[in-house]
């Protein structure tokens, strides 16, 4: 499904990612694991047109070139971003975030089918969807980030660090419902720190310092090389 073939990203005259190659093929999910700095977020803004590229760089989604083209298109071509942080609309209630996510599509019913079935994702939401997004707790905005990133209909769901500054039970409740995303069909590429959530729920993984992959395999297999592992990501 997405062929990423020696992407390149510079900051200035820093090199974030030196040509960097990877895929994800239909219905997987792909874990890309670093340490702070490595280039994971990188990647991932790369591949949702936030960040220049070099014109060497080649972006494919099922074949077509993406490389280049502005955040709204690539949207447009089924690629959805739940960027780091969570980036919600704060003084928009929690419909109202989602009706964001869905700005794109025409049909009606199937926005209002879309969201229900959000709303059975995450029940929480639903209790909450008239509260203002800015008074959730951080696993709810985690919850609202992913649900709002599934209202646009992706191919391709990009996930950027989903277990970040969550307590672990709610870490927990995240990547069960990742799993049920992932059985729904949604293909994933998955940006983590912590390795052992993502080798748990990821077909493959690539290992990436200083903006190169320097390892990559089966997820199976890294979960028996975790000190191999931990050397790159450095805990």
């Amino acid at each position: 499904m997405l062929e990423v073939n020696s992407l390149k990203v510079k900051y200035g005259r820093a090199e974030a990612l030196k040509g960097v190659s990877l895929t994800v093929g239909q219905g997987k999910v792909v874990a890309v694991l670093g340490s702070n700095g490595a280039g994971k977020s990188t990647l991932l803004k790369a591949i949702s047109g936030l960040v220049p590229v070099s014109k060497e760089s080649s972006i494919r989604l099922n074949g077509e070139e993406i490389s280049g083209l502005p955040p709204d298109k690539i949207v447009a071509k089924g690629i959805s971003y739940v960027p780091e942080g969570r980036k919600i609309f704060p003084g928009l209630t929690v419909r109202e975030n989602l009706r964001i996510g869905a700005y794109l599509r025409q049909d009606k019913k199937g926005i209002e089918e879309d969201m229900e079935r959000c709303y059975e994702l995450f029940p929480r939401l639903k209790e909450r969807s008239n509260q203002r997004a800015g008074t959730l707790s951080g696993g709810e905005q985690q919850m609202l980030a992913i649900s709002r990133a599934l209202m646009s209909k992706p191919k391709l769901l990009l996930l950027d660090e989903p277990s970040m500054g969550l307590a672990p039970v709610l870490v927990e409740r995240i990547y069960e419902k990742i799993a049920q995303i992932r059985e729904q069909g949604v293909t994933m590429l998955l940006v983590e720190q912590n390795a052992n959530l993502a080798l748990t729920i990821s077909d493959y993984v690539y290992v990436i310092a200083n903006g190169e992959i320097k390892l990559q395999g089966a997820a199976k297999d890294f979960l028996r090389e975790r000190d191999l592992v931990k050397a790159y990501l450095g805990s």
